[in-house]
């Protein structure tokens, strides 16, 4: 079958991408300039942002990342099991 979707390479790739948004996040949030780009995001959107961010931590940045991962991990896992399922019943047609 040559059309399927490894679940577990999809799942992956799909953990460590939103793993990476999160730790640019993470590093805008240590770094100070996340609130200001949090204010010019929801700015563009004209809507008036509500949020303050908090002070960092690295504990909580460290559970961010791994929490995010394993959801991530899960959602393409989740989605290459999807496509399998849906291009294997175009098969028996």
């Amino acid at each position: 079958m040559r059309d399927r979707v490894d679940a577990h390479k999809l799942g992956l790739i799909v953990g460590f991408f939103v793993a990476i948004i999160h730790l640019i996040w993470a590093l805008l949030v240590l770094g100070g300039v996340a609130q200001g780009f949090m204010d010019w995001i929801f700015g563009l959107h004209m809507i008036s942002n509500p949020f303050m961010v908090a002070t960092f931590g690295w504990g909580t940045a460290i559970w961010l990342l791994i929490v995010v991962f394993v959801v991530g991990y899960i959602l393409g896992w989740i989605l290459a099991w999807v496509h399998n399922a849906v291009h294997q019943g175009k098969k028996k047609k």
